[in-house]
């Protein structure tokens, strides 16, 4: 019982926390913005491993319309904030590192008296195959549009996720405040979120999946029936719902079945908040 004190106690302040960082801006905002712009274009011939680490700014990974990586830094903010915007990518031989960061504030700093205004890191990726995209995000967006990756690594602070035709033998995405949304999915995915809703729309169920969320509901849906399977799904709080399964009963709190040779897993675990597994 003192647990789900606990979690409710801390979700109210997180919350608390994110209205007002979300509208700081418009509480605290005086002065005029300014426009930022700049691009860099890199061959993407010898490059298989994409990092990217950002402050705050919104991120999206897109196509490109030709062979190369384009990336764009885009936004308007105040002075202030461009003075001390530094965007850094360097090639380490087969790894491309880019690096949007700017002046560390003091913690009571969130609070602003200038405009910060936005910014949008974009990075356009050739359709190619790369071995590893990871992005580490403090405040901000992140969208993955399209790619196809050996390995896929996502972590944020602050900040919803939203990875779509996204193609990966593994992924993994951690999220302590943020809904996370996966589109189109095949592979492996270990999907990890503090407080926020996931959503996860599966292509096939082939490969092991892992969701856990401590405040948040949970949506999977498989696109087809898989014929061999082990469902995992449990909620301390909130009712588990398995529709398009051959499961006599359909709801509870916990939900556990095998079918063929047991493989491969699905596991879904809630500490707040619903837990619904479908097919069509």
């Amino acid at each position: 019982m003192l647990k789900k004190v606990v979690l409710v106690a801390c979700l109210t302040l997180v919350i608390g926390l994110m209205g007002i960082f979300t509208f700081r801006d418009r509480i605290f905002t005086i002065g005029a913005q300014e426009n930022v712009t700049e691009e860099q274009i890199f061959n993407s011939k010898d490059i298989n491993q994409i990092d990217i680490e950002v402050d705050v700014a919104e991120v999206v990974v897109e196509e490109s319309q030709d062979s190369d990586i384009r990336i764009f830094l885009k936004g308007n903010v105040s002075k202030r904030m461009k003075e001390n915007i530094d965007l850094d990518v360097q090639k380490n031989s087969n790894q491309l590192e880019i690096d949007l960061e700017r002046e560390k504030r003091r913690w009571f700093s969130f609070l602003p008296f200038d405009n910060h205004g936005s910014l949008q890191l974009t990075i356009q990726l050739p359709e190619k195959r790369f071995e590893q995209l990871g992005i580490e995000s403090n405040v901000g967006e992140v969208s993955v549009n399209s790619g196809e990756f050996t390995d896929v690594i996502v972590t944020t602070d602050v900040g919803e996720v939203l990875l779509q035709d996204v193609t990966s033998e593994t992924a993994t995405v951690t999220s302590n405040v943020g809904e996370v949304t996966v589109l189109k999915a095949v592979g492996s995915w270990d999907i990890k979120v503090d407080v926020g809703e996931v959503d996860l729309q599966l292509k096939k169920l082939e490969n092991q999946v892992t969701v856990q969320s401590d405040v948040g509901d949970v949506s999977v849906q498989i696109a087809e029936v898989p014929t061999d399977y082990t469902l995992d799904l449990s909620s301390d709080i909130g009712e588990v719902k398995l529709t398009g399964f051959d499961y006599n009963n359909g709801s509870g709190k916990e939900i556990y079945m095998e079918k063929g040779s047991a493989e491969p897993l699905l596991e879904v675990d809630s500490d707040i908040g619903d837990i619904t597994v479908r097919t069509p």
